[in-house]
């Protein structure tokens, strides 16, 4: 019986020391710092929004793109600086919001192509800073811009015909007005990065960027807070099959879902809006980015690129 007593007193005193020991081991500072990775790990594996977050490092940067614009009158630099932004897309879910007050109170104002405020102040505002414009848009004649007007045009110094336009109407805009030309050195940037953000090449799936990504690329660069107005999310028109709503609030060309759809999917060549949007809710994750009219919900943002056009090439969201 003594040796039996002495057998499980023994045995308790080991165990006792057993987790002693695996108590200090476990609560050492690196323990508790690889306790906490390994927790943050298997967290990132089932939240991709996390995920992307913690590879920020790896992410390809976005700023820097208004080193690559212009001016048409003396080659001098961008030099458009504002606290707080309103970007306003053309988006006729704009309409009947009452937005343009709110869009007033910010201190710039970045609008897209020649979207005119006139007539609709009370949805968009009616103050204009800066207007980022494709190349298409370079027949204008100078009265369509008032006087004091920035304008940045983007595809601008590859396409001779445009860029010949585009001098010819700055010579003819008043003094106080400034007009920069994208280099083709940013055209290709801009290419680069959405490959880098979606893993298609842009020329190989005969993509085109819109008017919005080259916009927010720039806001980026020349804003603090950005606030976007009127730009639907990625999955908008999946999630409202039929809720469709005017392409521009400006004209009844066509309906924006149902451009959207087609233009994602199009082999022959196109925007790929839904796509874009996708990435923008990622830039919004790493740079001061909200949006407005609808509110984008950005911890359920689209961090996994699950949109059509990439689902047609083959690759899988991520």
């Amino acid at each position: 019986m003594r040796k039996l007593a002495a057998y499980f007193v023994g045995s308790a005193l080991l165990a006792s020391l057993g987790y002693l020991f695996l108590g200090i081991w476990l609560f050492t500072p690196r323990d508790r710092e690889r306790a906490g990775a390994f927790e943050d790990a298997f967290v990132d594996a089932r939240d991709p929004y996390r995920l992307y977050m913690n590879t920020s490092a790896t992410l390809p940067p976005v700023g820097g793109a208004i080193r690559h614009y212009k001016s048409l009158l003396d080659n001098e630099p961008v030099t458009l600086r504002c606290s707080s932004c309103a970007v306003v897309s053309s988006s006729g879910f704009l309409l009947g919001k009452e937005a343009g007050q709110e869009i007033n109170s910010h201190p710039c104002t970045i609008r897209m192509n020649m979207a005119p405020v006139e007539g609709y102040q009370r949805d968009v505002g009616n103050r204009t800073t800066l207007r980022v414009m494709n190349f298409f848009m370079t027949g204008l004649k100078p009265e369509e811009l008032p006087s004091g007007s920035r304008v940045m045009v983007w595809g601008l110094f590859r396409r001779s015909v445009y860029l010949e336009r585009a001098r010819n109407l700055t010579g003819r805009l008043s003094a106080v007005s400034t007009f920069h030309g994208q280099t083709v050195e940013g055209e290709g940037e801009a290419a680069k990065l959405f490959t880098k953000e979606t893993g298609q090449p842009l020329g190989g799936t005969k993509s085109w960027l819109s008017t919005g990504w080259l916009t927010l690329m720039i806001a980026i660069d020349v804003c603090q807070e950005i606030h976007v107005y009127g730009m639907v999310t990625a999955d908008h028109c999946a999630h409202n099959p039929q809720k469709d709503f005017p392409y521009h609030y400006y004209n009844n060309r066509g309906k924006e879902c149902s451009i959207y759809r087609g233009a994602e999917l199009n082999k022959r060549g196109g925007h790929r809006f839904m796509t874009e949007k996708a990435v923008f809710a990622r830039w919004a994750l790493r740079y001061n980015i909200s949006f407005h009219y609808p509110e984008w919900e950005l911890d359920k943002a689209l961090a996994n690129l699950d949109t059509p056009f990439l689902k047609n090439q083959g690759r899988r969201p991520s």
